[in-house]
């Protein structure tokens, strides 16, 4: 009877191009996070001037038409 072959074998690791997975949720979490803060923000601004709790005359700006 023969004996069976037994030989170590090295797994074959690919090489780790660009970033981990957890490193890229965590990017894809702080940036969805900053969106979703920034319409807020932006969405309770248009609320408020739409609705009249912020008086137009509180902007200013410049009129090239319009003498001061």
């Amino acid at each position: 009877m023969s004996e069976p072959v037994t030989e170590q074998v090295t797994p074959v690791v690919a090489s780790k191009k660009g970033l981990s997975k957890k490193v890229t949720v965590v990017i894809a979490s702080v940036i969805g996070a900053d969106v979703i803060i920034s319409l807020s923000f932006g969405g309770y601004a248009y609320i408020c001037l739409e609705g009249g709790e912020i008086l137009e005359e509180n902007y200013r700006y410049y009129d090239k038409d319009k003498k001061r």
